[in-house]
C-alpha cells in the first residue's frame, strides 16, 4: 500500500536560505488546488538572462495608492502588528491581504487563494491571522502548527490539506534577518524520530526593483514518513516579493510546484515577514498548502507534515541565536 506524500514540507526552510544582504528578499510559503499545470520554462520563469518574473501592477510606484485613504481603515481589531504603518500610512495588514495577492496576479504561476482565505478577508486580516500571530513560537513558546483544511476523497487517493504557523524572532527587521545563518541550519533538513526531509537549493537568481527580488529552483527529498520508506521526490520554484518599493520591513514569498509530480496536484506555500509590535521583533508567518495524489494514507501525510513543521521555527531560532 503505498503511503502519502509529504515532501513539500521543507519549502519553508530553503525560502529562510533565499535573503541575501542588500537584496530586501526574504522568505517562503506554500498552497494547493486544482491539477492545473502552471509550470513554466526556466527562461519564462525568469531564471534565464534578463528575465523578469512580475510585471508591475498598474498604477504601480507607490503601491499603496496616492490619495493615503488607509488613514480611515478601522485596525482595532487587528494583531498590533498587522495594524504597524509605513511611511505613506499603509497598514502592514492591508499590504499583505491585498496588494501581495495583486502582485501575484500579474506572475501567473498558480491560485493562491485558498491560502489567502485562511488569514484575509475583503482585503483585511481576519482572526485567524490575529490567532496565528498570537501562538507564534518564540524561545520560550513552543511552535503551534494550525490546520484550516483536510479534505480526503479516498476513492480519488486526493488529499487537499492546508496548516499554518509563525514565529517571532529578536530581530530588528527581514531584512537584518539576512546575516543569520538560517540557510546553513535548515540545510541539514528536518529530522524526528521517524520522519525526515531533505531539500537542496538547485539555482538562485536576484532581480533589481519592485516585483521578484528573487527566485530559486529548489528539489526536494522526504526518505521516511511515521516511520514508512517513500519514494517522494519534487522540484518547486519560489520568489521574493517586496510589497512596497525600498521597504525591507515587509515582503513575501510565494512557492509552487515546478513542472509536474508524481504525487501532486499542486505545492503552494506563502511566507510573510514584517516587523513587530515592538523595536526588536520580526515575524515569520508560513502558510502551507499540499493537494497529494495517488497515495492511499493521508493520516500518515497530515501528522508527518505537521511534526516536521514544528521543527521550522525552532531552526530559525536555533539561527539566531548562533550570531
Amino acid at each position: 500500500m503505498r503511503t502519502m506524500h509529504i515532501a513539500y514540507l521543507i519549502s519553508i526552510s530553503i525560502i529562510l536560505s533565499s535573503c541575501s544582504n542588500g537584496s530586501g528578499g526574504q522568505f517562503p510559503i506554500i498552497g494547493g488546488g486544482s491539477k492545473k499545470n502552471h509550470s513554466k520554462t526556466k527562461e519564462e520563469a525568469g531564471l534565464g538572462p534578463g528575465e523578469n518574473i512580475a510585471t508591475k501592477p498598474k498604477g504601480s510606484g507607490d503601491p499603496t495608492g496616492k490619495d493615503n485613504a488607509y488613514a480611515a481603515i478601522d485596525t482595532s481589531e487587528w494583531h498590533p502588528a498587522l495594524a504597524t504603518t509605513i511611511s505613506n500610512g499603509a497598514p502592514y495588514g492591508t499590504l499583505i491581504c491585498s496588494q501581495s495577492h495583486e502582485v501575484l496576479k500579474y506572475t501567473d504561476y498558480d491560485d493562491f487563494t485558498d491560502l489567502f482565505n485562511v488569514i484575509c478577508k475583503d482585503g483585511a486580516p481576519n482572526k485567524n491571522f490575529t490567532d496565528i500571530l498570537n501562538t507564534s513560537a518564540t524561545a520560550t513558546v513552543e511552535p503551534q502548527v494550525r490546520t484550516f483544511k483536510l479534505q480526503v476523497e479516498p476513492e480519488l487517493y486526493t488529499t487537499d490539506f492546508i496548516y499554518a504557523f509563525s514565529v517571532k524572532v529578536p530581530v530588528s527587521s527581514p531584512l537584518e534577518l539576512t546575516a543569520y545563518p538560517i540557510f546553513e541550519e535548515m540545510s541539514k533538513g528536518l529530522k524526528t524520530a521517524d520522519s525526515e526531509v531533505q531539500f537542496k537549493k538547485d539555482k538562485e537568481v536576484i532581480f533589481p526593483g519592485r516585483g521578484v527580488v528573487r527566485s530559486i529552483e529548489q528539489s526536494y527529498s522526504m526518505p521516511f514518513a511515521k516511520g514508512a520508506a517513500l519514494y517522494d521526490k519534487r522540484s518547486t520554484l519560489t520568489n521574493t516579493y517586496l510589497l512596497a518599493e525600498g521597504n525591507n520591513d515587509i515582503n513575501f514569498v510565494a512557492e509552487h510546484l515546478l513542472g509536474n509530480a508524481e504525487f501532486y496536484n499542486a505545492t503552494r506555500q506563502l511566507i510573510f515577514s514584517f516587523k513587530g509590535e515592538t523595536p526588536n521583533t520580526t515575524y515569520m508567518v508560513y502558510l502551507n498548502q499540499l493537494v497529494v495524489i495517488n497515495r492511499f494514507d493521508p493520516q500518515r501525510l497530515t501528522a508527518a507534515a505537521t511534526e516536521l513543521s514544528a521543527l521550522i521555527p525552532k531552526a530559525v531560532l536555533r539561527a539566531v541565536n548562533k550570531k
